[in-house]
């Protein structure tokens, strides 16, 4: 019954810390996309890593994008920045089902 109650109270955050996790690859993968050097490998890391209805949000530039957007915009990024890194000033809700 310990156990069972034990796991319980610290499900909630494995999951939390999984989320976190994720969150960290996922800016590790996109910043690997944004560097003088960048290939169209480095972009299909990032799509693989997320789901195919997955929303990008950027509230600073009004931008709500769907997964194909947000890839397209990375492409774009190819061979035109020298490096770019994400820093991290507000919030960062993660949602999931």
């Amino acid at each position: 019954m310990y156990k069972l109650l034990a796991l319980f109270i610290f499900l909630p955050f494995v999951s939390f810390a999984e989320n976190i996790e994720l969150v960290e690859k996922f800016i590790q993968l996109t910043d690997a996309t944004k560097v003088k050097g960048a290939s169209q490998k480095d972009i299909d890391k990032v799509a693989a890593l997320l789901a195919d209805d997955m929303r990008y949000q950027h509230p600073n530039f009004n931008a709500d994008l769907t997964k194909v957007q947000f890839i397209e915009g990375l492409s774009r990024y190819l061979r035109v920045v020298d490096a770019m890194d994400t820093v991290i000033t507000t919030k960062l809700w993660v949602l999931t089902r």
